[in-house]
């Protein structure tokens, strides 16, 4: 699937879908990293999985959920995370435990994504 956008777009082709400022016209940006972390602001936990849509064709990317002061909540630390694999809109993240997150509803929590040689366009919370 393309978004027309995307890394395997035909180069002709992706560049005539930019705008002139480089963005798709779709919205769509993302983070690329050949190796980094990106944390997010606290946000309030929702939904019972933790939905990604990421390129890792060539690497991965995996997910710690932290208390706002920057704790690894149990369960949810970096050692526990299993790393997504592949292109797909809908990675759904897990841990040792599984990717039922519904626990943490409610919670205003800190996600930290591992990226290895991929790229983050987008992450929400799923039933």
């Amino acid at each position: 699937m393309s978004d027309g956008c995307s890394p395997r777009a035909d180069a002709r082709a992706e560049s005539a879908r930019r705008t002139p400022n480089g963005a798709c016209p779709n919205g769509f940006v993302s983070v690329d990293a050949g190796n980094g972390v990106l944390t997010t602001k606290p946000i309030r936990m929702s939904g019972e999985r933790l939905v990604v849509n990421a390129d890792a064709t060539d690497g991965s990317v995996a997910v710690e959920i932290l208390e706002p002061g920057g704790a690894p909540i149990e369960g949810f630390g970096r050692q526990d995370a299993v790393a997504a694999k592949g292109d797909s809109l809908r990675h759904t993240m897990k841990w040792t435990r599984g990717s039922d997150v519904s626990r943490l509803k409610r919670r205003t929590i800190v996600l930290r994504f591992h990226l290895e040689r991929s790229r983050l366009f987008s992450f929400r919370f799923g039933d």
